[in-house]
């Protein structure tokens, strides 16, 4: 994959397709990382202020990068490998899910690499903090060019 995906491109598909994704929880069989989570997976973004921290129910790769502009996820930087994780809901084994994702091109004639999902993740721990640091899994998006 192309490692020049633009930061508004990369953050958009990757927190949507995270975030979308897990909103059909109706076929999702989840595993709650924090007991009081239950339900479609949602953020509030557009319901705040544009800031450097995306929340408490998410993890940025690196954090440092994201931040949430005009009611998304926003990356800073235009490197591969820029990831955005639910620390709120796991896979599991048993059931089936759906992801979708909507894209939005914020830069006309940008280099825009590409976008999509990594699912299967899991550290050799296997713990939902450490699995956010995982760079192998199942692949699948869109790739420019």
């Amino acid at each position: 994959m192309n490692k020049n995906i633009s930061r508004r491109t990369g953050i958009k598909l990757m927190t949507a397709g995270t975030l979308m994704g897990l909103s059909g929880r109706g076929a999702l069989q989840a595993e709650s990382a924090k007991p009081s989570a239950s339900g479609p997976m949602t953020d509030s973004w557009g319901k705040t202020q544009d800031r450097v921290f995306l929340g408490g129910d998410y993890w940025a790769n690196p954090m440092e990068d994201w931040r949430v502009v005009n009611g998304g996820a926003e990356c800073q930087n235009t490197g591969g490998g820029r990831s955005v994780h639910s620390l709120t809901h796991q896979l599991t084994a048993s059931g089936s899910f759906t992801m979708a994702v909507t894209l939005t091109r914020l830069e006309v004639n940008g280099n825009d690499g590409g976008a999509g999902f990594r699912i299967g993740l899991r550290s050799e721990i296997n713990e939902h903090r450490s699995n956010c640091f995982v760079q192998n899994g199942l692949v699948a998006g869109w790739r420019a060019g």
